[in-house]
């Protein structure tokens, strides 16, 4: 018998809010996410590049207690692993959307407090664009088409006649 290989996902959240840290890491253990943290940009640099393996998705405040989300962008862009970075923000309005975008990050992720489904589902997009869909193939699972049986056929399998 054949075994599943369950791939390997990885976060690194970057955050001062110790509140913030507990929230995430409630929503992704049970889902199978090695988390890991960070509470300064300093701190979240140094686990990205220290990291081995490489941390595919990062997720930042926008604010943070020494920089910001666009300093951690900067490292990110650098990393030769090329994580995907999602800016965090209890405070989102459309002007911050629209910079994270047009910036280079992955997306923007509502917090405070997180949305189990929303986190979930922006988190594995992340991963499937960083290193999923070239490592284990497409998320999509294609199912064959069904056969279609005639009304004949019907009446056959069920011990009648044509």
């Amino acid at each position: 018998m054949l075994k599943t290989v369950q791939p390997r996902r990885r976060v690194l959240f970057i955050g001062a809010e110790h509140d913030e840290h507990a929230s995430l890491r409630q929503i992704l253990d049970p889902a199978g996410w090695e988390f890991q943290a960070a509470f300064t940009a300093r701190g979240g640099m140094d686990a990205l590049w220290r990291s081995e393996p490489a941390i595919p998705v990062v997720v930042c405040n926008h604010t943070l207690p020494d920089g910001d989300w666009r300093r951690i962008l900067t490292v990110v862009e650098r990393a030769p692993s090329a994580p995907k970075l999602l800016v965090s923000s209890r405070l989102a309005d459309e002007r911050l959307w629209a910079e994270v975008l047009n910036l280079g990050a992955f997306d923007l992720l509502l917090g405070g407090p997180f949305d189990r489904e929303e986190v979930l589902r922006v988190l594995e997009n992340a991963w499937w664009a960083s290193e999923g869909s070239a490592k284990y193939g497409s998320p999509l699972k294609r199912r064959p088409p069904e056969r279609v049986k005639s009304t004949s056929s019907k009446r056959l399998a069920a011990g009648g006649g044509l």
